[in-house]
């Protein structure tokens, strides 16, 4: 669905400026096992720099990627980590590795002072921008190469078998589900929620 949009506002120049994309799997919950719901993000993550590297707007596009929490990934250097990524000809391609401490809200100020978009609040008002992640100056003409995604290696049905998949389509329990999730989603489009600053910024205090 992005990608009919994208498509039609490369060919129109209308294409935004900024652009949110939630790619998920249920948090692996399954079916199909944790491996390939992986895959699956992987391989979107993978469709959507090759689509936007091969697009006009390449040349000035950032791509920000962030995991929503840390969730059950605790390492043996802090419970909090989370992977983040910046996809970009504007990025450091090849150097050293980069060890400054950075949060989603750094993300968020980075995005903002690229768009030129003041903070919304007082938490990425002090943020710093991910700076050391950008080359300074000009960026390589091999930084603007385009990028193919690489094909799944692990099979995206794996663990899903003709009993489960008619369990997951045909159950009471997933009938509820769609209908109730219908509900929501004509409630969620009725309000502002979903224009651009239609809500409003302050609140009253009683």
């Amino acid at each position: 669905m992005w990608l009919q949009d994208f498509k039609k506002d490369e060919a129109a120049g209308t294409v935004p400026a900024l652009s949110i994309l939630w790619v998920m799997c249920d948090h692996t919950g399954g079916p199909p096992t944790a491996d390939a719901e992986q895959a699956d993000n992987d391989l979107a993550i993978g469709r959507i720099v090759d689509y936007v590297s091969h697009s006009k707007v390449w040349d000035s596009s950032a791509i920000f990627v962030e995991e929503d929490d840390a969730q059950n990934g605790v390492d043996h250097v802090d419970g909090h980590r989370s992977p983040g990524y910046v996809i970009s000809p504007f990025t450091i391609q090849n150097g050293p590795t980069d060890h400054t401490y950075y949060t989603q809200v750094n993300m968020t100020r980075t995005i903002e002072q690229i768009l030129g978009l003041p903070p919304m609040n007082q938490f990425d008002l002090v943020a710093s921008p991910m700076r050391t992640a950008f080359v300074e100056g000009e960026a390589s003409p091999e930084n603007f190469k385009p990028w193919t995604h690489e094909p799944n290696q692990v099979p995206l049905d794996q663990g899903v078998t003709t009993s489960t998949a008619s369990n997951t389509t045909d159950s009471t329990s997933v009938k509820a589900l769609r209908v109730a999730w219908m509900k929501k989603k004509e409630h969620i489009f009725a309000g502002k929620l979903t224009k651009p600053d239609a809500e409003d910024r302050t609140r009253s205090i009683t």
